[in-house]
C-alpha cells in the first residue's frame, strides 16, 4: 500500500493546495474584480473592536492589553492578506473541493461559499454548520469528521487507503 505522501502526490489535491491554499479567497463570487478589499488597514481600536463583533477572539486576549500587544502584529498580517488578495482566473481546479460555513455567520453566506463550486471540475460539497463566523469552535467534532472523511475520500481514490481508525481521534 502506498504511504500517505507518495497518495498526496499522486493527487491532484498538491496541486489545488498550492493553488489556493487552504481557504483561498473569502469571496470567490467577487473574483472578477482584481482586488478584494473587504477592510482597511483598522486603527487599534478599530482592530480590537472588530475582533469583538466576529466572535472568535478569545476574551482572554480581548481583555489583556501586554497579549493584544503580542498577538497583533499577526492578526494585522491576516487583515493583510484579506485587504490585498488578487485573485487571477485560471481554469478550474480538478479536485474536490468541500467550503464549510456558520449557519449564522453574518460575514460570509451559503450563497457567497455556494461561489467555490464554480472553481472545480471535481465534486463540490458545501455543509453549513451551527455557529458563526468562527463555526471552527463551536462545530469542532462535526467539522472534524466531515474534514477526515473528505481525505479519506480523496486518499482512497488516489490509492492511499484510509488511515486507521484512531487517525480520526480529535478530543
Amino acid at each position: 500500500m502506498p504511504s500517505l505522501a507518495t497518495a498526496w502526490e499522486r493527487s491532484s489535491a498538491s496541486s489545488c493546495f498550492a493553488r489556493c491554499g487552504a481557504s483561498g479567497p473569502l469571496h470567490p463570487a467577487d473574483c472578477s474584480s482584481p482586488v478584494i478589499a473587504r477592510r482597511t488597514s483598522p486603527t487599534r481600536a478599530a482592530l480590537w473592536e472588530e475582533l469583538r463583533r466576529l466572535n472568535g477572539t478569545p476574551p482572554e486576549v480581548l481583555e489583556n492589553a501586554e497579549l493584544r500587544r503580542l498577538v497583533e502584529p499577526t492578526l494585522r498580517a491576516d487583515f493583510a492578506i484579506d485587504e490585498t488578495y488578487l485573485h487571477t482566473n485560471e481554469a478550474p481546479l480538478t479536485c474536490p473541493i468541500s467550503a464549510f460555513g456558520g449557519i449564522s455567520d453574518r460575514e460570509v453566506s451559503g450563497e457567497m461559499l455556494a461561489a467555490w463550486r464554480r472553481h472545480t471540475e471535481g465534486s463540490f460539497e458545501l455543509r453549513m454548520m451551527p455557529g458563526d463566523h468562527f463555526f471552527i469552535h463551536a462545530s469542532r467534532p462535526i467539522l472534524l469528521d466531515a474534514l477526515a472523511g473528505d481525505l479519506e475520500r480523496l486518499l482512497s481514490r488516489a490509492g492511499g487507503g484510509p488511515p486507521s481508525a484512531g487517525a480520526r481521534r480529535h478530543e
